[in-house]
């Protein structure tokens, strides 16, 4: 009996610790993205990231599309300073956090960041209900 509850003690929150650790974003998979991206803007909802994976000269990267203060943006799902760890961030309702470093500031401070700590801006122009990614950036 003593074996089941160490157990069941050690188990319960290693599997809470993990579960806590996992990447939640459901990301949108972009094909043509040789073609270049244009995302759909009208369903944005304020502060909430729509998540996307696309391939780009052999290369597979993710991205977000997010609306701050009424205006739509397109960032890598990467940060500055934490380029090279592929995790990425993730968001709550005010905030977001880099998965590397931890940094975590206002939505709405998004471009700025703390010191180096912000995700990559990606140039993009609105185009009526839709946000168009320029690719040819990304392959320098």
């Amino acid at each position: 009996m003593r074996i089941r509850e160490s157990l069941t003690f050690f188990l319960i929150p290693f599997l809470l610790f993990a579960a806590a650790c996992n990447r939640t974003e459901d990301f949108i998979i972009v094909r043509d993205a040789e073609k270049g991206i244009s995302v759909d803007i009208k369903d944005l909802i304020e502060k909430k990231p729509v998540f996307y994976k696309a391939e780009f000269k052999g290369s597979a990267f993710e991205f977000f599309v997010i609306k701050i203060n009424g205006e739509p943006k397109a960032f890598l799902n990467r940060c500055r300073k934490c380029y090279n760890s592929g995790l990425g961030f993730r968001f709550d309702d005010t905030h977001v956090q880099c998965r590397a470093c931890n940094e975590s500031f206002p939505i709405e401070e998004i471009a700025h960041g703390v010191g180096s700590c912000y995700p990559i801006s990606l140039n993009s122009r609105v185009e009526g209900e839709k946000i168009t990614v320029k690719l040819e950036p990304l392959s320098r």
